[in-house]
């Protein structure tokens, strides 16, 4: 979900860092997502993906298996329908807490390093784990590719496909999990 941590960073209150530019209202893409493990498994998906300030976001996969994540500002929500399981996260806490900052849009707390590798390429550092992505922007400094570099070799690249800026319909951030749903809710 790194797409998500980079537009949701922008989102918020903080500045891009320069050469990247995000719409101010937020958007709508669909995406592509390809896994790649070390040994060469792949793991193919596709989804749909919102964002709006501050800090909100709607990652629904579509393939191989429906799965929802909602950032509705008061915590996430993880939806699986094939589990009938809803979990929710307060707070989104248990998540790497640069991530944590940079979808409440704080790119200096979250303690990111941006460096800009080509025209359209940035190397992001991520200081306080040591994660590592490669954001690819487009013409215009939209973030159009997203390459994560997992702890144990895998690789995770997210591309961004018929974007839509402004902003989003607020009900998609709203998730009610539906009637017979086991629902797990993490305490503060």
């Amino acid at each position: 979900m790194l797409a998500v941590v980079l537009w949701g960073a922008a989102l918020g209150q903080a500045t891009p860092p320069e050469g990247i530019r995000l719409p101010k209202d937020g958007l709508v893409c669909h995406f592509e997502q390809v896994i790649t493990t070390p040994s060469g498994g792949k793991v193919r998906s596709k989804g749909r993906v919102a964002l709006a300030p501050p800090a909100r976001f709607r990652w629904e996969y579509e393939t191989p298996y429906r799965q929802l994540y909602v950032l509705d500002g008061q915590g996430v929500w993880h939806y699986e329908p094939d589990l009938a399981e809803a979990e929710h996260l307060p707070a989104m806490e248990g998540m790497d807490p640069g991530v944590l900052r940079l979808l409440a849009g704080d790119w200096e707390g979250a303690q990111v390093r941006v460096e800009k590798k080509g025209r359209r390429r940035f190397a992001l550092v991520f200081l306080r784990t040591g994660a590592r992505a490669e954001l690819v922007v487009d013409r215009k400094g939209r973030p159009k590719e997203v390459v994560l570099q997992g702890p144990t070799g895998e690789q995770n690249r997210i591309r961004l496909l018929h974007c839509r800026e402004g902003a989003p319909d607020p009900a998609l951030f709203r998730f009610q999990p539906p009637p017979g749903v086991e629902v797990i809710q993490h305490a503060r």
